[in-house]
């Protein structure tokens, strides 16, 4: 369901049926593992880059820098959904 832009609940309630006892248990395994995992990375990865090449880009402007704080404001998302994801 990451990959779908646009579902409704009671689509998403029925993929989670279909995909059957062992299905729904390995979409678990993969929320908590991978993708509890990936946000972090991604979100720490565009943190730094945005830090470091906004302060080389313009040297005399700090506040650039504070955009830093968008990735993790996406990572913040991120897992709020995963953590929908596993309450349904």
């Amino acid at each position: 369901m990451d990959t779908a832009i646009n579902y409704s609940p009671s689509e998403a309630y029925c993929r989670l049926t279909a995909y059957g006892e062992e299905g729904r248990h390995a979409y678990i395994v993969f929320l908590e593992r991978v993708d509890f995992l990936f946000p972090l990375i991604y979100g720490l990865f565009f943190a730094t880059t945005i830090t470091f090449g906004f302060a080389r880009a313009f040297p005399g402007r700090p506040e650039f820098q504070k955009l830093c704080l968008l990735p993790l404001g996406t990572t913040l998302f991120d897992y709020s959904e995963n953590v929908c994801f596993l309450l349904m």
